[in-house]
């Protein structure tokens, strides 16, 4: 289940996505400390565990069943949504991160699209573009609705003034292609 959170990962977050106390989660990170594949940095509510190497959690990551890290994966995002919604609002891609593994594609698009927005605003074009990317892959994996196809040209749009300072005259013509095929299905 850690492995899901990322190299390094809260306390307080893994033990609201296991449902545990950090007192029986402190006992159950005994053995894998031990064996030198987790670290922790700091105390009390500022404890973070840190896998010691990229590759232990990758491997981790991997040997879950699909099944089993996608329902983490959503565990995660509902743990974000609910329980630590300050950070979520700060680190929209995160929460947008967790939808789209757990498959909850409807909900991952607007919060790519918040986190796309977000990095505009910051000067962070290239995050930015590819915020608004995920968001585009997101609604591509619905049934085209002609909600989710209005939805798909207001991307593009929000994802225009971005592509532009960046220099990307192709994505931009290939994004606005896509969207003109949208309007034209929504006719």
């Amino acid at each position: 289940a850690a492995a899901v959170l990322g190299r390094e990962f809260s306390v307080a977050m893994l033990a609201a996505v296991l449902d545990k106390s950090p007192e029986v989660l402190a006992s159950d990170m005994r053995a894998p400390m031990a064996a030198g594949l987790l670290v922790t940095r700091g105390r009390g509510n500022n404890e973070r565990y840190i896998f010691k190497h990229a590759l232990v959690r990758d491997v981790a990551y991997k040997s879950q069943l699909n099944s089993e890290r996608l329902g983490m994966h959503s565990r995660v995002a509902d743990a974000l949504l609910d329980q630590f919604a300050a950070y979520a609002d700060a680190h929209p891609d995160v929460v947008a991160r967790h939808l789209t593994e757990a498959g909850r594609f409807d909900e991952a698009e607007s919060f790519w699209s918040l986190a796309g927005s977000l990095y505009r605003t910051q000067a962070a074009l290239v995050e930015s573009a590819a915020c608004y990317d995920q968001a585009r892959v997101c609604l591509s994996r619905l049934t085209r609705t002609p909600e989710v196809l209005k939805r798909m040209v207001e991307v593009i749009l929000a994802q225009r003034p971005v592509l532009w300072p960046l220099g990307d005259g192709t994505r931009l013509m290939d994004a606005l292609w896509v969207a003109e095929a949208a309007a034209v299905e929504l006719a």
